[in-house]
């Protein structure tokens, strides 16, 4: 038989039919080959053979992590879509109002206050004022009286506060206009927070404002593939990048290395959070893990000290109040003396520098 399947390959015919196949199989191997060996090439020449190294052993794991997400993003979709709510395009809305996609000085602002994304901005927040002043006249929402309630009353009263000091301010205009968008955000946050009636409500408000986030770092990211000169060197080359030699930031819409380390430590502990809850019961571990390991890169690489410290203190009190008593003590008694003590101590320390002179 293996005689007479031998044979038959090498008739013409059976030879002619295979061939195509074996071309289409081989294609995106070569493809993929090709692009390989472009993208080593260019980081070789541009950041290194070690960098470039390093880039492609991580091409594996983004695809893996691409599969994941894709898969945890189908699903969430699907409960979004279930439990849609007014609020949920709203905040979305606001939430976009606050993005920059162009930066000014104070002399571009007070000789043109108003140019084509400031008419973006001042769009967003006025269709969110006409939704919530609807919702009040109909009485759907009664916002107005928990705005001044509890913790958000505090924030209301703050912006009171900041509505005053238009009176003294040195640019009124501006003054006033930033005390009104900061009470539309209490008032939407209020309008929400009158809205939520379950644990399970909080948890979806929750996990949106988590995904706005996760969206906005998804475009840092993406700024980095296309323009990896302004998103690795906000401040310009070898200024503040540190033993890194990079600092991550956003460039449309523009997000500081500041900002970018804040969000992505704070997804960083979200996603501990749900590896690590207090009832013990672990879900999607293997999405929440490839969560954590994309907030604490994108984190590491933005060197934001302030973000660092105040992940490590989350992860602290995190591991205090789910009564993991055991670990955090290994982790504060051991761990953390044999870093400090060993040379990676000085490592850690010339990262957190980030080539100033402390």
């Amino acid at each position: 038989m293996l005689a007479r399947s031998l044979s038959d390959w090498d008739k013409p015919g059976r030879r002619a039919a295979s061939q195509p196949g074996v071309i289409w199989i081989a294609a995106p191997f070569v493809i993929l080959g090709f692009l390989a060996v472009l993208v080593i090439t260019s980081l070789a020449i541009r950041h290194g053979l070690a960098v470039a190294i390093l880039a492609l052993l991580a091409v594996p794991v983004l695809l893996i992590s691409l599969v994941v997400g894709l898969r945890r993003a189908v699903g969430f979709l699907r409960t979004l879509a279930a439990h849609l709510r007014w609020w949920h395009v709203l905040w979305m809305l606001i939430f976009a109002s606050a993005l920059v996609f162009r930066v000014r000085g104070v002399n571009e602002i007070q000789e043109s206050p108003i140019d084509a994304w400031a008419l973006y901005r001042i769009g967003l927040e006025a269709i969110v004022t006409l939704a919530l002043l609807t919702r009040l006249a109909l009485r759907r929402t009664e916002w107005f009286g928990s705005m001044f309630r509890g913790f958000i009353g505090v924030l209301a009263a703050f912006g009171l506060i900041e509505l005053a000091s238009t009176i003294w301010s040195v640019f009124p205009a501006w003054t006033l206009y930033k005390s009104c968008e900061y009470l539309l955000d209490v008032a939407l946050l209020a309008a929400i927070v009158a809205t939520l009636k379950s644990v399970e409500d909080c948890r979806h408000f929750f996990n949106w404002t988590w995904t706005l986030y996760g969206l906005l770092l998804i475009s840092v990211w993406l700024g980095v593939l296309l323009w990896p000169q302004q998103a690795l060197y906000p401040n310009g080359k070898n200024v503040g990048v540190g033993i890194l030699g990079v600092r991550l930031a956003g460039v449309l819409p523009a997000v500081s290395s500041n900002d970018v380390g804040t969000f992505a430590a704070i997804l960083a502990l979200i996603a501990l959070c749900r590896l690590l809850p207090l009832d013990r019961n672990k879900s999607d571990r293997t999405w929440y893990i490839l969560l954590l390991t994309a907030a604490m890169a994108t984190m590491v690489l933005s060197q934001t000290r302030s973000a660092i410290a105040g992940f490590l203190l989350g992860l602290f009190l995190l591991l205090l109040f789910s009564k993991r008593l055991g670990l955090s003590a290994f982790l504060t008694f051991v761990v953390a003396p044999i870093l400090v003590a060993s040379s990676v101590g000085g490592l850690i320390w010339s990262f957190l520098e980030r080539g100033q002179d402390v």
